[in-house]
């Protein structure tokens, strides 16, 4: 597409073109799949009747399998749990995006 070879990095052709790496894309699609099925998840609050600071994180189940904690729905989770606060508060908010 830019006629670059192919030793070049391609680091600062995805900053020109505007596109994700392949990494960001991928939890780019996990993070919008948690947001838009939200009413798949607990939150800790839901879960448990503590106040604690983790409240506002949606709950992991407990998985003992590697090939469960790799698909889809269990990476999702915790991608978005580690997203700051003022984040998690307007995902699914289309208005104040």
């Amino acid at each position: 597409m830019e006629g670059c070879g192919n030793r070049v990095s391609c680091r600062n052709l995805f900053k020109k073109l505007q596109i994700l790496p392949l990494t960001s894309q991928y939890m780019l699609s996990l993070l919008m799949f948690v947001v838009q099925k939200k009413n798949l998840f607990l939150t800790n609050n839901e879960n448990h009747n503590l106040d604690t600071r983790q409240r506002n994180n949606i709950y992991i189940p407990e998985a003992n399998l590697t090939i469960y904690q790799k698909e889809a729905y269990y990476s999702g989770i915790k991608i978005f749990n580690n997203l700051p606060l003022e984040v998690k508060n307007v995902a699914g908010n289309q208005k104040k995006i």
